[in-house]
């Protein structure tokens, strides 16, 4: 893990309290609800966290998707991933409105509200409408500059402040 990860990290434990690490202890790697699979990272073991950033990472992800599809994050890097039924694998970025296609698996990466790093530097987040079997990306706005000083003002990492700006 590099250094900016493990000062986030040791931010975030110094400032939660024992119910808090508690419920986020208990939580499970993977929801499923409605036939839909939410986690965190790809499903693929080992290792615990792995990062879906190219078809081989795809591919070891689909072979634990249980659903038709599944949403995670972790990249930070909006993405639709889809496996079709002879088992190819397109990997396509999250932009705009993307129609899911019949039979195989699609699996989205959300992006991230915090740090998208597709070089876009608005939030991410994706609407999921069911019935029109579409998956919608959307971009908001903040104020990143505020965002900036008060990265700096806790006495994180200048790089997490820095990458707001560029996306990355």
């Amino acid at each position: 893990m590099n250094d900016t990860a493990t000062a986030g990290i040791i931010f975030a434990r110094q400032r939660l309290n024992p119910p808090e690490k508690s419920w986020l202890a208990e939580l499970r790697r993977e929801i499923v609800s409605d036939d839909i699979q939410f986690t965190h990272a790809s499903l693929a073991h080992p290792p615990p966290w792995p990062y879906i950033v190219s078809e081989d990472d795809a591919a070891l992800h689909f072979v634990r998707q249980s659903c038709h599809l599944c949403f995670c994050g972790h990249t930070h890097h909006p993405m639709v991933w889809t496996q079709d039924a002879d088992g190819c694998i397109f990997g396509k970025s999250g932009k705009d409105v993307v129609v899911m296609t019949e039979g195989g698996k699609t699996l989205v990466n959300v992006g991230a509200v915090g740090q998208p790093r597709d070089g876009d530097s608005r939030a991410c987040y994706v609407i999921y409408r069911l019935e029109q079997k579409t998956i919608e990306f959307r971009r908001v706005s903040y104020d990143i500059k505020r965002t900036k000083r008060k990265i700096i003002r806790a006495g994180l990492p200048r790089f997490t402040a820095q990458r707001l700006s560029l996306g990355r």
